[in-house]
Parts: C-alpha cells; structure tokens; sequence
C-alpha cells in the first residue's frame, strides 16, 4: 500500500481525508465526507450464511474484530479506501438535508500495483458489494476506488 502515498500526502491535513476504526469498544464507526455518510461496520461470512438460511447460532463466536480504513475523496463522488486486518464493509449513504438515502455504486475497483507502481484495477461485480460497498476479510489489506452517483 506504499504507492499510496501520493494520494496520503496530496489530501494530508484536509477534509477530504479521514479514517474508520472497528475495535473491542466500537462495533461500527461513521464519518461525513461531502455529501456522504461512509459507515464501517463489521462484515463476516458467517452472518451472510444466515442470509441464505445456514444457522450461526451454533457457529463459534469471533474474538473481538479490530480493523481501520483511510478514506481518501478525490473528487465529489469518488473515493479511495484502503484497509484492513479484521472483517469490514464500508457503506455510503447520501446525506441531503439531514435525511440519508442509498447511495449508488457507478464502479468499485478493487487496486492493486505492480513492483514499479504502476495501478491496476479489477472491477467488482455487483455480488461483490451486495453487502452495502467494498468487502475487505479477515487477515487482509485491500484498496479500492469507489465511483458513485445519485439516483
């Protein structure tokens, strides 16, 4: 994640850079950024079986999930995300007039870099953000570009 950097340095000590955190004291974190409200939250394959009817009740409970994101904005309704360690979805929601509606996805592009730095981008399926924005496992570090738009 060290070709980051430029997009850290660019946003530095400005509104359009800020961080989620999930940890033993807090099971969800907000922040406004423009006129979006982004949440992370914790996001585990376990609760999704449920979704499809497998029982979790027997499933062993997770020990406490501690993961982060930097969210970067780099234009009115784009987004860098990068993370990780524990389970996390992060979600937007348009805030108009203190009233918050679904925000929709225009792309989610999971980035990776080649050794000399070069981007590359993998364009996510909607299933793969059907849990609200980008998915990010248990154990992982990933970065995402994000592109919405208002319906």
């Amino acid at each position: 994640m060290k070709h980051l950097t430029p997009y850290i340095t660019k946003y530095a000590g400005t509104k359009h850079k800020n961080g989620l955190l999930l940890d033993e004291g807090r099971e969800n974190d907000k922040i406004q950024m423009g006129k979006y409200t982004i949440t992370a939250r914790p996001f585990s394959a376990r609760t999704s079986q449920a979704v499809v009817g497998v029982s979790i009740a027997d499933q062993k409970k997770e020990a406490t999930n501690v993961a982060g994101a930097l969210v970067i904005q780099t234009g009115e309704d784009e987004f860098i995300v990068a993370g990780g360690i524990g389970e996390m979805v992060v979600s937007f929601r348009l805030t108009n007039a203190d009233k918050e509606h679904h925000a929709s996805f225009e792309s989610v592009d999971e980035i990776t870099f080649t050794e000399d730095g070069r981007e590359l981008l993998h364009r996510l399926n909607g299933d793969e953000t059907a849990y609200g924005g980008p998915v990010i496992p248990k154990g992982e570090v990933k970065a995402f570009r994000v592109k919405l738009y208002e319906y």
